[in-house]
């Protein structure tokens, strides 16, 4: 247990320093954002009491909206509280399907990308699940996927990302595939670094974070790429339940 939680700890450590002092202020503007959600779907409701077939049909798609900014703050601050548990010394770990966690990550991610862009699922591994922390799990999902958005070229004819998984005899492998503009090669093999990145924008901790996520969780990321034909992240979790 005492390994487990050092590994824990470990994962914090060696990310940029938070500090509680702005986990707490994080978590101001999050806890308004929420209350905003829920005064809105109040109003809304109230509305749809009076409105027509038509105005009721809009109102329901105001609160798909809204729903979906809710499941995003709620992502947020479990990641906060889950950075909070590794600050006090441990991570929560519960059973985890990978499968689950990866269409939670897309739910959340597909609302923000382009409307062109197609996250497809190739999910055939039979043993998926792990003992893990779910938010920071997904949120290595929802960092490769939206690395893959950013990374695709305006003249693309088809945007796609394509994320499968497959059984192997040391475990389980998930690929997240895209067919964007790729990474230089001498870049590859640098970009799990901190603050190295392949994009123009980019902070260089993305990727960074999440390969200290896969080894918190005894897992491994690497990468394949080609420049033009898009590039292809490779995740192994070696204890499968």
């Amino acid at each position: 247990m005492n390994e487990r939680n050092n590994k824990d700890r470990d994962l914090l450590g060696n990310l940029p320093p938070l500090g509680d002092v702005l986990l707490h202020e994080l978590k101001t503007p999050l806890a308004y954002l929420s209350s905003n959600n829920n005064y809105l779907i109040k109003k809304i409701e109230l509305l749809k009491q009076t409105a027509n077939t038509e105005q009721i049909k809009t109102l329901n798609g105001l609160l798909e909206v809204i729903g979906e900014n809710k499941e995003g703050i709620e992502h947020m601050n479990s990641l906060l509280k889950g950075s909070s548990d590794l600050l006090s010394g441990g991570m929560h770990r519960e059973r985890c399907s990978i499968h689950d966690t990866i269409r939670s990550a897309r739910k959340l991610v597909e609302p923000h990308v382009a409307g062109d862009l197609e996250i497809n699922l190739e999910l055939n591994a039979h043993n998926d699940c792990i003992s893990g922390d779910l938010n920071w799990l997904r949120q290595v999902f929802i960092n490769l996927m939206i690395n893959a958005a950013e990374s695709f070229e305006e003249d693309n004819n088809k945007k796609e990302i394509r994320i499968s998984s497959i059984d192997r005899q040391e475990g389980l492998e998930v690929a997240v595939k895209d067919n964007a503009c790729g990474i230089d090669v001498d870049k590859v093999d640098s970009i799990f670094d901190r603050y190295v990145t392949a994009k123009t924008a980019g902070r260089g901790l993305g990727l960074f974070i999440s390969k200290e996520i896969l080894k918190a969780h005894a897992g491994e990321i690497y990468c394949t790429s080609k420049v033009g034909q898009g590039s292809e992240f490779f995740l192994h979790f070696k204890e499968i339940l």
